[in-house]
């Protein structure tokens, strides 16, 4: 490409993708700007001028070059934060709030940009995770870790013209630890504390010159705190404990050709309280899910070609017992996915990238609350041109067509477009359309109709980035309208008419004092409104996150994080009451590598819910022992 870069190398991206051709590896690098200063950990970095990114436009790209709003977490970001749940860390970036009934392990939801999970993709190594098993199909972040977590992107506003079905708010992308450095490296994590807590890690990573592997293996045990909020009167304590095992390989077979594969299998054990009325109930759950995925590259001249099939499959199983009322149930997801992802460079200024994948999601459902069992499949093409008609313009064009085997097809695009005013000003913009397909719960249950028809969205967002020096900021305006909703009416669920709206404002800023201080921050303004104008529950209008990170000595690192929310109704349009909670963390490295951690979770001790009813974790204190070799 002859201007303002759209593709750029990446080290190993959040989902498998195809290497990329050498002109545009080498256009990207002639064409790369200024490199941004480096920031470090919890900066809420504006932007990064040479940051690559993927899943914006399924293709390496370079993220001024993008017009959609994306946000990339770093390990580094993650280590920093040193929390036991990845949702708390992503729970502090724009347009991200976390939902979660009680302690670790418990459901944790996330939401963008005020849009309920259900509209949100999640992949994690390239393995679609959005669970078959729940009523909506979507993703629970509770069980999931952050310690051999080592990238993650979130893409904000409808994408399922790249992405297909329930991108409607956006993709959450999901990247494991990979190898750290060329030769062999093995990593080792202690960590322990508050409400005996445990967290064990190990890591195994080689890289050569024709490819990688790594191996992670993780375990969090917890006796946790009483979901149901002790402040009601509640007492027993609701436990967690989790093993996790996961790895990912690749290997060029030839200078045209690399096979690679990734895969993960978890087990976790919890307690959960009752929820009509909530309070104390010896209540457990079990979880097990597995994923794994093969793909291939070819590198094909002017292009590159991949191929993949994956498999996920979740079991979670319920018993509640009195006061509870009692009951013994078990729901199995599973889904197989078959991709096909290519790209093709037709000139310096134009590359094609398009794709085509097949879905096959099963439900199961046995126990008191009846059986029965059911499945659907889904098939879509797309196709996207990415086009650099002027210098610092770069514009997107996508399509896509989708064939349920319900409700028939489905048409969606997208048209996104960035311009570098300047090589320190970036202007985006973007706007969409995305659906959602029904659940097999939806279709299927006792209170489903095999007739439900999609929901539908429209999207669309303007953003400016700027840096200054060592000061960057960032905007984003968005406005989502979603509509034919799928909800509970009567006696089943149906297509409800009307129009749901979120609409509202995202700031970014981070700046470096010296070469010892970095600041960063964003807040999130979000209006959020039900068919009938009011506003939906459970959605903060804002939403602030800040952190403040300095290196004491050459070895000891300190990080403040707060994060506050207010203006948020929970269910029955009940106001709750805004909060600010203070985290904090000191590192010391002890050599080269190996650091000793100790922070201290809710450092104000403040009293607060996420959700009404449920409790949230009191001050904390952990310790921390990392070490490489």
């Amino acid at each position: 490409m002859r201007i303002s870069p759209t593709t750029a190398p990446a080290a190993r991206p959040a989902t498998p993708t195809p290497a990329l051709s050498a002109l545009a590896t080498r256009t990207a690098l002639l064409c790369a700007v200024a490199a941004p200063m480096a920031g470090p950990a919890l900066a809420q970095t504006a932007f990064q001028l040479d940051e690559v990114v993927f899943s914006a436009n399924r293709f390496p790209t370079l993220r001024t070059a993008t017009g959609s709003a994306i946000t990339v977490v770093g390990r580094e970001e993650i280590v920093a934060a040193g929390r036991f749940q990845l949702s708390d860390v992503l729970a502090r970036q724009p347009g991200v709030t976390a939902v979660q009934q009680g302690p670790l392990g418990t459901l944790t939801q996330l939401r963008i940009r005020g849009n309920e999970p259900r509209y949100v993709a999640t992949f994690i190594d390239g393995i679609r995770v959005d669970d078959p098993s729940l009523i909506r199909s979507e993703f629970d972040f509770g069980a999931l870790g952050g310690t051999d977590i080592g990238r993650v992107e979130i893409l904000r506003g409808s994408q399922s013209a790249l992405w297909g079905g329930s991108a409607v708010a956006g993709v959450i992308n999901i990247e494991t630890l990979g190898a750290l450095e060329d030769g062999i490296t093995q990593t080792a994590e202690i960590e322990g504390g508050s409400f005996r807590t445990l967290g064990l890690r190990y890591g195994f990573g080689q890289r050569t010159e024709r490819g990688e592997m790594a191996l992670n293996l993780s375990f969090v045990r917890s006796d946790g705190f009483s979901a149901a909020d002790e402040n009601d009167g509640a007492t027993e304590d609701d436990g967690f404990r989790a093993r996790r095992v996961g790895f990912s390989l690749r290997h060029a077979i030839s200078d045209a050709v690399t096979l690679g594969a990734s895969g993960f299998a978890q087990a976790s054990d919890g307690d959960y309280d009752q929820g009509f009325p909530i309070g104390d109930a010896p209540n457990t759950t079990r979880r097990r899910e597995a994923g794994a995925r093969v793909f291939a590259e070819f590198a094909t001249g002017a292009g590159t070609q991949e191929v993949g099939i994956s498999r996920y499959r979740v079991s979670r199983r319920f018993v509640t017992r009195p006061p509870d009322f009692p009951s013994d149930n078990t729901y199995v997801g599973e889904r197989t996915r078959i991709d096909w992802l290519g790209s093709t460079e037709l000139s310096a200024a134009t590359t094609l990238v398009y794709g085509a994948d097949w879905e096959r999601e099963a439900y199961d459902q046995s126990g008191n609350f009846g059986a029965f069992d059911s499945s659907t499949r889904i098939a879509g093409a797309f196709v996207q041109a990415l086009v650099v008609p002027l210098d610092g313009v770069n514009l997107q064009a996508s399509a896509r067509v989708d064939d349920h085997s319900r409700f028939g097809r489905f048409t969606s695009g997208r048209l996104a477009g960035a311009w570098m005013v300047a090589d320190t000003v970036t202007l985006r913009g973007s706007v969409a359309n995305g659906f959602r397909a029904p659940s097999n719960f939806e279709l299927f249950s006792d209170f489903g109709d095999p007739t439900l028809e999609p929901e539908r969205s429209r999207s669309l967002e303007l953003g400016a980035d700027l840096r200054l020096g060592a000061a960057g900021f960032g905007i984003t305006v968005f406005d989502l309208r979603l509509s034919n909703a799928i909800d509970f009416a009567g006696s089943s669920y149906s297509n409800v008419p009307g129009q749901s709206r979120r609409r509202g404002v995202e700031l970014t800023a981070d700046l470096m004092v010296g070469d010892r201080w970095t600041l960063g921050g964003n807040y999130t303004f979000t209006d959020a409104r039900d068919r009938a104008g009011e506003r939906s529950w459970r959605v903060p209008r804002h939403d602030l996150a800040l952190s403040a990170e300095v290196l004491l000595t050459d070895r000891l690192r300190h990080t403040t994080t707060l994060q506050a929310l207010g203006g948020r109704l929970d269910n029955g349009g009940k106001p709750m009451p805004g909060f600010g909670v203070v985290n904090t963390r000191f590192a010391y490295a002890l050599t080269d590598r190996a650091e000793l951690t100790v922070r201290i979770d809710n450092l104000l001790d403040r009293q607060y819910q996420l959700v009404q009813g449920y409790g949230t974790s009191d001050r904390a204190l952990y310790v921390g022992l990392s070490s490489r070799f």
